[in-house]
Protein backbone atom coordinates (compact mmCIF):
# COMPACT_ATOMS: atom_id res chain seq x y z
CA UNK A 1 0.00 0.00 0.00
CA UNK A 2 1.48 3.20 -0.95
CA UNK A 3 1.15 6.84 1.32
CA UNK A 4 1.84 9.88 0.76
CA UNK A 5 2.09 11.91 4.01
CA UNK A 6 3.19 15.01 4.76
CA UNK A 7 5.20 15.91 7.48
CA UNK A 8 6.42 18.93 9.45
CA UNK A 9 9.47 19.87 9.92
CA UNK A 10 9.72 20.58 13.61
CA UNK A 11 11.95 17.70 15.41
CA UNK A 12 12.45 18.60 19.10
CA UNK A 13 14.29 15.63 19.74
CA UNK A 14 16.66 13.00 18.05
CA UNK A 15 13.70 10.73 16.93
CA UNK A 16 10.48 13.57 16.57
CA UNK A 17 9.30 15.08 13.70
CA UNK A 18 11.23 16.56 11.48
CA UNK A 19 13.87 19.63 12.35
CA UNK A 20 13.11 22.98 10.73
CA UNK A 21 16.91 23.99 8.76
CA UNK A 22 18.65 26.98 10.84
CA UNK A 23 18.30 28.30 7.21
CA UNK A 24 14.88 27.03 5.72
CA UNK A 25 15.20 28.10 5.96
CA UNK A 26 15.78 24.95 4.49
CA UNK A 27 18.84 28.85 1.60
CA UNK A 28 15.78 30.54 0.69
CA UNK A 29 16.47 33.72 2.87
CA UNK A 30 17.39 37.56 1.54
CA UNK A 31 17.27 40.73 2.85
CA UNK A 32 14.25 42.78 3.35
CA UNK A 33 12.52 43.90 0.17
CA UNK A 34 13.14 47.46 -0.96
CA UNK A 35 10.35 50.00 -1.55
CA UNK A 36 10.07 50.71 -5.05
CA UNK A 37 9.49 53.83 -6.06
CA UNK A 38 6.77 55.52 -8.68
CA UNK A 39 6.76 58.49 -10.75
CA UNK A 40 4.88 60.22 -13.76
CA UNK A 41 6.34 58.94 -17.06
CA UNK A 42 9.43 60.63 -17.72
CA UNK A 43 9.97 61.89 -14.10
CA UNK A 44 13.52 60.19 -13.72
CA UNK A 45 16.83 60.50 -11.91
CA UNK A 46 20.30 59.47 -12.87
CA UNK A 47 22.38 58.34 -10.26
CA UNK A 48 22.15 61.29 -8.06
CA UNK A 49 19.68 61.43 -4.96
CA UNK A 50 16.74 64.14 -5.02
CA UNK A 51 15.71 66.74 -1.88
CA UNK A 52 13.49 70.31 -1.94
CA UNK A 53 14.29 73.11 0.16
CA UNK A 54 11.30 75.29 0.34
CA UNK A 55 12.22 78.86 2.03
CA UNK A 56 10.61 79.98 5.03
CA UNK A 57 10.66 82.89 7.34
CA UNK A 58 14.52 83.44 6.18
CA UNK A 59 15.01 86.98 4.55
CA UNK A 60 18.31 86.20 3.24
CA UNK A 61 17.36 83.74 1.06
CA UNK A 62 13.60 83.73 0.21
CA UNK A 63 12.58 85.81 -2.66
CA UNK A 64 11.24 89.16 -3.03
CA UNK A 65 8.27 87.93 -4.88
CA UNK A 66 4.48 88.55 -3.46
CA UNK A 67 2.11 85.29 -3.47
CA UNK A 68 -0.80 87.30 -4.72
CA UNK A 69 -1.38 90.74 -6.42
CA UNK A 70 -4.32 92.84 -5.87
CA UNK A 71 -5.98 94.24 -8.87
CA UNK A 72 -7.96 97.60 -9.35
CA UNK A 73 -10.99 95.23 -8.68
CA UNK A 74 -10.97 94.52 -5.00
CA UNK A 75 -12.74 91.55 -5.31
CA UNK A 76 -10.76 90.36 -7.75
CA UNK A 77 -7.63 88.28 -6.60
CA UNK A 78 -4.64 87.19 -9.44
CA UNK A 79 -2.19 84.41 -8.17
CA UNK A 80 1.30 85.14 -9.76
CA UNK A 81 2.34 81.61 -10.71
CA UNK A 82 6.27 82.40 -10.71
CA UNK A 83 6.30 83.06 -7.21
CA UNK A 84 5.23 79.26 -6.66
CA UNK A 85 8.13 77.78 -8.25
CA UNK A 86 9.92 75.15 -6.01
CA UNK A 87 13.77 75.41 -5.57
CA UNK A 88 15.04 71.75 -6.24
CA UNK A 89 18.50 71.03 -5.60
CA UNK A 90 20.52 67.54 -6.34
CA UNK A 91 23.46 66.34 -4.69
CA UNK A 92 25.46 63.47 -4.99
CA UNK A 93 27.13 63.46 -1.15
CA UNK A 94 23.42 62.74 0.32
CA UNK A 95 22.64 59.69 2.55
CA UNK A 96 19.72 58.80 0.63
CA UNK A 97 20.60 57.31 -2.02
CA UNK A 98 18.51 56.73 -5.26
CA UNK A 99 19.80 53.27 -5.93
CA UNK A 100 17.86 52.08 -3.16
CA UNK A 101 14.61 52.30 -5.07
CA UNK A 102 12.98 51.55 -8.25
CA UNK A 103 11.59 54.69 -10.04
CA UNK A 104 8.24 53.26 -11.56
CA UNK A 105 6.65 55.48 -14.60
CA UNK A 106 2.87 55.37 -14.91
CA UNK A 107 1.75 58.06 -12.18
CA UNK A 108 0.10 60.98 -13.52
CA UNK A 109 2.17 63.79 -12.76
CA UNK A 110 5.75 64.18 -10.61
CA UNK A 111 3.67 65.15 -7.67
CA UNK A 112 2.04 62.01 -7.74
CA UNK A 113 4.32 59.27 -5.55
CA UNK A 114 3.57 55.97 -4.50
CA UNK A 115 5.66 53.39 -2.83
CA UNK A 116 5.14 49.60 -3.82
CA UNK A 117 7.33 46.75 -1.17
CA UNK A 118 8.82 44.11 -3.81
CA UNK A 119 8.74 40.66 -2.17
CA UNK A 120 12.00 39.27 -3.25
CA UNK A 121 11.68 36.23 -5.06
CA UNK A 122 12.28 32.89 -3.23
CA UNK A 123 15.26 30.44 -4.23
CA UNK A 124 13.74 28.05 -6.36
CA UNK A 125 13.90 24.09 -4.94
CA UNK A 126 13.52 20.51 -6.50
CA UNK A 127 12.68 17.59 -5.19
CA UNK A 128 15.33 14.86 -4.70
CA UNK A 129 13.84 11.64 -3.06
CA UNK A 130 15.55 8.54 -1.39
CA UNK A 131 14.82 4.93 -1.68
CA UNK A 132 15.66 3.46 1.49
CA UNK A 133 15.58 -0.71 1.63
CA UNK A 134 15.63 -1.49 5.44
CA UNK A 135 15.61 -4.29 7.53
CA UNK A 136 17.23 -7.08 8.35
CA UNK A 137 19.91 -8.13 5.93
CA UNK A 138 20.55 -11.89 6.53
CA UNK A 139 18.46 -14.83 6.00
CA UNK A 140 16.69 -16.03 8.99
CA UNK A 141 15.90 -19.70 9.79
CA UNK A 142 12.50 -19.83 9.27
CA UNK A 143 12.17 -17.09 6.33
CA UNK A 144 14.64 -15.67 3.70
CA UNK A 145 16.00 -11.82 3.65
CA UNK A 146 12.55 -9.82 3.94
CA UNK A 147 13.63 -6.12 3.87
CA UNK A 148 11.11 -2.86 4.07
CA UNK A 149 10.66 -0.38 1.47
CA UNK A 150 10.57 3.75 2.26
CA UNK A 151 10.61 6.00 -0.35
CA UNK A 152 10.65 9.65 0.87
CA UNK A 153 11.16 13.17 -1.33
CA UNK A 154 11.60 16.93 -0.45
CA UNK A 155 12.84 20.30 -1.68
CA UNK A 156 16.19 21.11 -1.89
CA UNK A 157 18.59 23.48 -3.15
CA UNK A 158 19.82 22.77 -6.88
CA UNK A 159 23.60 22.95 -5.80
CA UNK A 160 22.35 19.36 -3.80
CA UNK A 161 21.94 17.84 -7.06
CA UNK A 162 24.77 15.29 -8.19
CA UNK A 163 26.13 16.70 -11.07
CA UNK A 164 25.93 20.38 -9.43
CA UNK A 165 29.04 18.78 -6.82
CA UNK A 166 32.64 19.95 -7.42
CA UNK A 167 33.63 16.42 -6.82
CA UNK A 168 33.46 12.93 -5.41
CA UNK A 169 34.08 14.56 -1.76
CA UNK A 170 31.53 16.51 -2.39
CA UNK A 171 28.95 14.29 -3.62
CA UNK A 172 29.25 12.45 -0.34
CA UNK A 173 28.70 15.36 1.82
CA UNK A 174 25.51 16.44 -0.25
CA UNK A 175 24.03 12.58 0.04
CA UNK A 176 25.07 12.39 4.02
CA UNK A 177 22.85 15.28 4.89
CA UNK A 178 19.96 13.78 2.05
CA UNK A 179 20.50 10.29 4.11
CA UNK A 180 20.86 11.92 7.62
CA UNK A 181 17.65 14.46 6.89
CA UNK A 182 15.46 11.52 5.94
CA UNK A 183 16.06 9.58 8.60
CA UNK A 184 14.61 11.28 10.96
CA UNK A 185 11.41 10.09 9.35
CA UNK A 186 12.05 6.25 10.31
CA UNK A 187 11.44 5.93 13.57
CA UNK A 188 7.67 8.33 12.70
CA UNK A 189 6.95 5.87 10.70
CA UNK A 190 7.46 2.42 12.13
CA UNK A 191 9.07 1.27 14.99
CA UNK A 192 12.44 -0.91 14.18
CA UNK A 193 14.06 -3.80 16.08
CA UNK A 194 17.79 -4.19 15.91
CA UNK A 195 18.96 -6.33 13.09
CA UNK A 196 21.63 -8.21 14.89
CA UNK A 197 20.69 -8.89 18.55
CA UNK A 198 18.79 -12.57 18.98
CA UNK A 199 16.75 -10.61 21.38
CA UNK A 200 14.30 -8.22 20.63
CA UNK A 201 15.82 -5.01 20.60
CA UNK A 202 14.90 -1.62 19.73
CA UNK A 203 16.73 0.37 17.47
CA UNK A 204 18.13 3.53 18.25
CA UNK A 205 20.45 4.47 15.38
CA UNK A 206 20.73 3.25 11.92
CA UNK A 207 23.81 1.60 9.68
CA UNK A 208 23.21 3.09 6.09
CA UNK A 209 25.27 1.88 2.83
CA UNK A 210 24.24 4.49 0.00
CA UNK A 211 24.22 2.40 -3.45
CA UNK A 212 23.94 5.22 -5.65
CA UNK A 213 23.23 8.72 -5.78
CA UNK A 214 22.02 10.31 -9.18
CA UNK A 215 19.54 12.09 -11.10
CA UNK A 216 16.56 10.72 -12.30
CA UNK A 217 14.65 14.13 -13.63
CA UNK A 218 11.65 12.62 -13.52
CA UNK A 219 12.05 9.67 -15.95
CA UNK A 220 13.22 7.35 -13.50
CA UNK A 221 16.29 5.24 -13.82
CA UNK A 222 17.17 4.24 -17.24
CA UNK A 223 16.59 0.81 -18.25
CA UNK A 224 19.60 -1.11 -17.98
CA UNK A 225 22.04 -2.53 -15.09
CA UNK A 226 21.22 -0.20 -12.52
CA UNK A 227 17.32 0.01 -12.72
CA UNK A 228 17.80 -3.88 -12.63
CA UNK A 229 19.64 -3.73 -9.24
CA UNK A 230 17.47 -1.63 -7.89
CA UNK A 231 14.04 -4.28 -8.80
CA UNK A 232 16.08 -6.95 -7.55
CA UNK A 233 16.25 -5.37 -4.02
CA UNK A 234 12.43 -4.39 -4.17
CA UNK A 235 11.88 -8.29 -4.76
CA UNK A 236 13.32 -8.81 -1.00
CA UNK A 237 10.56 -6.61 -0.10
CA UNK A 238 8.34 -9.84 -0.78
CA UNK A 239 4.99 -7.22 -1.99
CA UNK A 240 3.11 -6.76 -4.58
CA UNK A 241 4.19 -3.53 -6.63
CA UNK A 242 1.44 -1.61 -8.51
CA UNK A 243 3.21 1.35 -10.94
CA UNK A 244 2.74 4.45 -8.89
CA UNK A 245 5.00 2.62 -6.12
CA UNK A 246 7.68 1.03 -8.27
CA UNK A 247 7.87 4.05 -10.64
CA UNK A 248 8.54 6.16 -6.82
CA UNK A 249 10.96 3.45 -5.56
CA UNK A 250 12.90 3.93 -9.37
CA UNK A 251 13.21 7.54 -8.88
CA UNK A 252 10.05 8.71 -11.12
CA UNK A 253 8.99 11.61 -8.59
CA UNK A 254 11.71 13.78 -7.97
CA UNK A 255 14.71 15.15 -10.14
CA UNK A 256 17.37 13.28 -8.27
CA UNK A 257 17.28 10.14 -6.14
CA UNK A 258 19.21 8.89 -3.33
CA UNK A 259 19.18 4.50 -3.27
CA UNK A 260 20.28 3.14 -0.05
CA UNK A 261 20.54 -0.13 2.17
CA UNK A 262 19.11 0.67 5.99
CA UNK A 263 20.41 -1.82 8.82
CA UNK A 264 18.63 -0.76 12.11
CA UNK A 265 20.86 -1.27 14.82
CA UNK A 266 21.23 -0.80 18.72
CA UNK A 267 23.51 1.70 20.21
CA UNK A 268 25.91 -1.42 21.14
CA UNK A 269 28.96 -0.85 19.11
CA UNK A 270 29.35 -4.80 17.64
CA UNK A 271 25.50 -4.51 16.18
CA UNK A 272 27.18 -1.50 14.29
CA UNK A 273 30.37 -3.35 13.15
CA UNK A 274 28.04 -6.17 11.94
CA UNK A 275 25.16 -4.70 10.48
CA UNK A 276 27.76 -2.20 7.90
CA UNK A 277 29.70 -6.10 6.60
CA UNK A 278 25.60 -7.55 6.41
CA UNK A 279 25.05 -4.43 3.97
CA UNK A 280 27.93 -4.64 2.28
CA UNK A 281 27.92 -8.52 1.68
CA UNK A 282 24.26 -8.31 0.49
CA UNK A 283 24.76 -5.39 -2.53
CA UNK A 284 27.67 -7.41 -2.94
CA UNK A 285 26.15 -10.66 -3.84
CA UNK A 286 22.97 -8.86 -5.70
CA UNK A 287 25.75 -6.57 -8.20
CA UNK A 288 28.29 -9.48 -8.82
CA UNK A 289 24.77 -11.71 -9.64
CA UNK A 290 24.44 -8.77 -12.64
CA UNK A 291 27.60 -9.25 -15.22
CA UNK A 292 26.19 -6.36 -16.87
CA UNK A 293 26.68 -3.81 -14.14
CA UNK A 294 30.05 -1.92 -13.32
CA UNK A 295 30.54 -0.48 -9.69
CA UNK A 296 32.35 2.29 -10.86
CA UNK A 297 28.81 3.59 -12.22
CA UNK A 298 27.45 3.32 -8.27
CA UNK A 299 28.42 5.29 -4.76
CA UNK A 300 29.75 2.36 -2.70
CA UNK A 301 32.64 3.78 -1.61
CA UNK A 302 30.65 6.50 0.07
CA UNK A 303 30.50 6.19 3.79
CA UNK A 304 27.72 7.37 6.14
CA UNK A 305 29.09 7.77 9.63
CA UNK A 306 26.76 5.74 12.60
CA UNK A 307 25.34 8.51 14.55
CA UNK A 308 22.59 8.75 17.16
CA UNK A 309 19.49 9.74 14.65
CA UNK A 310 19.06 13.55 14.51
CA UNK A 311 22.61 14.40 14.46
CA UNK A 312 25.00 15.09 11.41
CA UNK A 313 22.81 16.55 9.77
CA UNK A 314 24.37 19.93 7.54
CA UNK A 315 23.42 23.44 8.08
CA UNK A 316 20.73 23.45 6.20
CA UNK A 317 17.54 20.90 5.52
CA UNK A 318 13.95 21.56 4.17
CA UNK A 319 11.48 22.34 5.44
CA UNK A 320 9.60 19.16 5.12
CA UNK A 321 9.32 15.03 3.67
CA UNK A 322 6.87 13.38 2.00
CA UNK A 323 5.67 10.01 1.75
CA UNK A 324 5.59 8.21 -1.47
CA UNK A 325 5.76 4.62 -0.19
CA UNK A 326 6.04 2.88 2.58
CA UNK A 327 5.95 -1.35 2.41
CA UNK A 328 6.83 -2.90 5.39
CA UNK A 329 8.50 -5.90 6.36
CA UNK A 330 7.60 -8.67 9.19
CA UNK A 331 10.71 -6.99 11.56
CA UNK A 332 9.39 -3.65 12.60
CA UNK A 333 5.91 -2.64 13.89
CA UNK A 334 3.91 0.05 11.42
CA UNK A 335 2.90 2.88 13.80
CA UNK A 336 -0.42 4.87 12.67
CA UNK A 337 -0.34 6.85 9.66
CA UNK A 338 -1.08 10.59 10.20
CA UNK A 339 -0.78 13.38 8.05
CA UNK A 340 1.52 15.59 9.95
CA UNK A 341 4.12 14.21 12.88
CA UNK A 342 5.56 16.37 15.63
CA UNK A 343 7.30 15.43 18.51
Amino acid sequence: MSDSTTINNTLASPIGSLASSPGSTLASQSDSPRPRLSASSGFGFASASAWSEIYQNEPEKAPATQLLSISDNPDHLEIDPSSLEEHSHFSDDSTDSMEDYDIVSGASSPSSLSFQIVEPEREKLYPIAITVFVGSPRAQKDRPVHLSCIVLTSDWRQDFFPNSCKNKADKAVKCKDIIKYNEQCLPQIAKFACAICSEPTPARKFVHQPIMFTRTSKSGLEDGPRRRLIMRLGQLVHSRWKFPDMNATLGGSAEAQVFEVAIPVCKRSGCGIAGRTSAHQLIRAIVSSNADLDPSALDLDIVIPLADLGTGIGDWTPDRAEILVTKLGPDCVPLEVRSHVEA
